[in-house]
């Protein structure tokens, strides 16, 4: 099975039964869940002999039946995909695992699969009997693993864009940001060197006037007669 498939596990006795295990299932899901079921002959794990088939054989709610076989059998475990026939009506499902050759056969105790019911039960598919061959069941399961690969690898390049679109979002804030803050600098800058040459016109002006002021003392107390006389200055 692939990662993207959900994958549940219960145990079947062929010599003994107890309360059914049960796994969940939605109304219309298609080939994207998979049931590892460990077989076991009186509690002792019972290993499918060469040569046998694996079926699953179920009845539906609506009486309809599926009988399709394993999509894989490894040592005691069989492991059955569920359909989207299987899935077609909700409710529960009542199963059974069966090991055949010929004319052959060997079940095990029942298991169900409860099958909730869709957000939209009125698109689904019309409920019929179903009987695959593996290569069938095989054929429509690589399908569907294909076709959620693809929709993963399209999610993760929509992501990839998402991803960098932001990221040329926050460059171009930071461009805007690091602009206004060179212009509030260069506006600063240009304040302090105008304050800077006032303030200085300002001493300037002020040791003028301060001179000018030592002069007219000096003069006004050299003249014996008090006569004020006044000089202008002109740079």
């Amino acid at each position: 099975m692939e990662e993207q498939q959900i994958l549940q596990k219960i145990n079947l006795d062929f010599a003994r039964a107890g309360i059914p295990p049960r796994v969940f299932a939605k109304q219309g899901d298609n080939n994207m869940r998979v049931v590892a079921v460990s077989l076991y002959n009186d509690g002792k794990a019972y290993k499918v002999p060469g040569g046998y088939a694996v079926n699953v054989s179920a009845k539906k709610p609506d009486g309809k039946s599926v009988y399709n076989p394993a999509t894989e059998v490894a040592g005691n475990v069989a492991y059955i995909t569920l359909t989207q026939q299987m899935l077609a009506v909700r409710g529960i499902v009542s199963a059974e695992i069966e090991v055949v050759r010929g004319a052959d056969t060997l079940k095990t105790e029942k298991w169900q699969i409860n099958v909730e019911e869709c957000a939209n039960p009125e698109n689904q598919v019309e409920s019929t009997d179903e009987y695959k061959t593996i290569q069938q069941l095989l054929a429509e399961t690589e399908a569907a693993k294909t076709a959620a690969a693809a929709s993963a690898s399209a999610a993760a390049e929509s992501a990839q864009e998402a991803k960098d679109a932001a990221a040329q979002a926050a460059a171009d804030a930071k461009k805007v940001i690091d602009e206004g803050v060179n212009d509030k600098l260069q506006q600063m800058q240009k304040i302090q060197t105008d304050v800077t040459a006032k303030a200085n016109k300002v001493s300037t002006d002020a040791a003028k006037v301060e001179g000018y002021a030592k002069a007219a003392q000096y003069l006004i107390g050299y003249n014996e007669k008090n006569i004020l006389t006044v000089f202008l200055y002109e740079e």
